[in-house]
């Protein structure tokens, strides 16, 4: 605790006084010779004390000079500024004497999330739901919400606080009380002055996190109220292309179709390795013809289950897919007549492996696997026949570099979204195939039937080349109605009038 000289009380929880110490501000240094250099008469400092919390001491940084009364007004102006913020802090109830930076708060806030992430796994292996939810958010801490939420933390968050969010004049870095909404606006433009290449699905979720941290701190009583943060527009046609993920082509999706039957109608490959192609080419032209967000992670409610399966009965010609809960959407989507034939191949192939195919995921395991010699577990069973795959992630970025679909980034320097080809661009084939099947397609029901906004089919549908719709609608299968089903060792290959055979002749 410092000592003051020259003290007066302003009022009954602040004083100034003058504290003393070395340099030009102090008694000054002793050189060699024994003499005092560069002294200073001190510096007017304030004593901030609220009744059951320590005193803090702030410097205004105005010289003590003991002949002349305007340096300590100056300092008195300035001890008032400095106290109407601890003033302000103490009337909420917020402790005083702790001083609330915003990037010291982004790392609590990383560990918190970190320590809810480790209870819901504990409760998960115990077979218990979790209890843990995100703040502000729908759902509950898990390992890949950790992971990316710290990711954006340590790579943008901190980095913002510490460039663009407002100090007090006479501080280092950014209290969370003194934060306003206008400064949190200033997000996305930093962003996209930083990291020009972040597409908007990354800015947003960058925002999200921001909003967690938010919510996190108003939970502890960090702040007050949870304000808003503006956020990109994703509708409308300006630069809707660099914004988009790069989009399938008709001779890309042909390259996918022949690539992934090629594959599992290899018969130098083990049955065990064509089983799992042919899923996967399975997979490909079911999310291509339903337009549904394609699950990736492991979030088991927005795997595709043959509960929500409705194919045409009762005299209706059209055939949905449920989605209950994808994203915050829920509708029914769209099975194209074609893909019918997708899911009961698919159903055969189950039924082949005496599987069941009245209810459950509609991907899964055809077989049991287990771990290799290299590792402590081997010869235990690693997954069970019958379990969800959760994705064909892995199949995807093999097939993807193997085709040459995009470039090839690192961990560090990624490939922007717009120029990459991702399972989501499966849904923007979906759509745009639909608009060009139709010149007089209401965009209206189409969003509805896929879950997304008005503003980005519309962005999609000014940017077609009607020229070209045959070329879409060919690659899709449309060209093959009613011919001859083609079957090679109990996997559906095609149709003998589709482009894939017609290329083999």
């Amino acid at each position: 605790m410092p000592s003051l000289h020259h003290k007066e009380r302003l009022n009954e929880n602040l004083q100034i006084g003058v504290q003393i110490g070395k340099g030009t501000r102090g008694t000054g240094y002793q050189d060699k010779e024994g003499n005092a250099r560069w002294v200073g008469q001190g510096v007017w400092t304030c004593e901030i004390k609220f009744p059951g919390e320590s005193a803090v001491y702030r410097t205004t940084k105005v010289k003590y000079d003991p002949n002349t009364n305007s340096d300590k007004q100056q300092a008195i102006r300035i001890a008032y500024e400095i106290f109407a913020g601890y003033s302000d802090r103490y009337g909420r109830g917020l402790a005083v004497s702790s001083v609330n930076y915003v990037h010291t708060l982004l790392d609590r806030f990383i560990s918190d999330a970190e320590e809810d992430t480790a209870t819901n796994k504990r409760l998960a292996a115990e077979g218990l739901p979790p209890s843990k939810k995100i703040y502000g958010g729908r759902n509950f801490w898990n390992e890949k919400a950790y992971i990316q939420e710290e990711r954006i933390t340590r790579l943008y968050l901190r980095k913002f606080a510490k460039e663009k969010l407002p100090t007090l004049s006479r501080e280092a870095a950014p209290r969370i009380e003194n934060i306003k909404k206008r400064d949190l606006d200033e997000l996305d433009p930093w962003l996209r002055d930083n990291y020009p290449k972040l597409a908007i699905e990354s800015r947003l979720k960058i925002i999200t996190t921001m909003r967690h941290f938010l919510h996190w701190s108003y939970t502890n009583n960090y702040i007050d109220d949870v304000p808003s943060i503006a956020r990109p527009h994703r509708g409308g046609t300006r630069g809707a292309r660099q914004r988009m993920r790069k989009e399938i082509t008709p001779e890309i999706y042909s390259k996918i179709v022949s690539y992934t039957r090629d594959r599992y109608l290899d018969k130098d490959r083990p049955r065990y390795q064509r089983d799992y192609a042919y899923l996967f080419h399975l997979w490909i032209m079911i999310m291509s013809n339903t337009g549904i967000r394609t699950p990736t992670g492991a979030t088991e409610h927005t795997l595709v289950r043959w509960e929500h399966y409705n194919p045409p009965k009762d005299g209706k010609d059209t055939a949905t897919l449920f989605r209950p809960d994808e994203k915050g959407h829920t509708y029914d989507a769209l099975i194209m007549p074609r893909a019918l034939k997708y899911f009961e191949r698919l159903k055969s192939f189950y039924r082949d492996r005496k599987m069941t195919t009245s209810k459950g995921f509609i991907f899964r395991h055809p077989h049991n696997q287990y771990y290799g010699k290299s590792n402590k577990k081997a010869g235990e069973l690693k997954i069970v026949k019958g379990d969800p795959i959760y994705s064909f992630r892995t199949q995807w970025n093999n097939m993807a570099k193997e085709l040459n679909l995009h470039k090839s980034g690192t961990k560090d320097n990624r490939v922007p979204q717009s120029e990459r080809i991702s399972p989501t661009s499966l849904r923007a084939w979906f759509i745009t195939q639909r608009l060009y099947s139709d010149e007089n397609v209401k965009i209206e029901l189409l969003s509805r039937c896929t879950g997304t906004s008005i503003g980005q089919i519309e962005a999609r549908y000014l940017r077609l080349d009607m020229d070209r719709s045959y070329q879409y609608l060919t690659a899709g299968g449309y060209d093959d109605g009613g011919a001859e089903d083609i079957e090679i060792d109990g996997y559906y290959a095609g149709t003998s009038q589709s482009a894939y055979w017609k290329d083999k002749k």
